[in-house]
């Protein structure tokens, strides 16, 4: 998972590129830009990692009981 953010000083603009499959996005409201700090919120959805590493543990599961009777 790639997750790049360009900041345009120019016009102040935030601009996120990511890998097709990784649901993120930059918090708008949450941006603040002054003379001291660029600061934001990335928003990630990672329900579908959660999904496979649920899955992982329940086949890690099954081997150590032999399998489900």
């Amino acid at each position: 998972m790639i997750i790049k953010i360009e900041y345009n000083k120019s016009n102040g603009t935030l601009n996120l590129t990511k890998d097709d499959e990784v649901g993120a996005v930059i918090n708008d409201n949450t941006i603040v830009d002054n003379s001291d700090t660029l600061s934001f919120e990335i928003a990630l959805d990672v329900s579908l990692y959660q999904q496979v590493e649920d899955l992982a543990q329940f086949e890690t599961i099954e081997e150590e009981d032999g399998g489900i009777n």
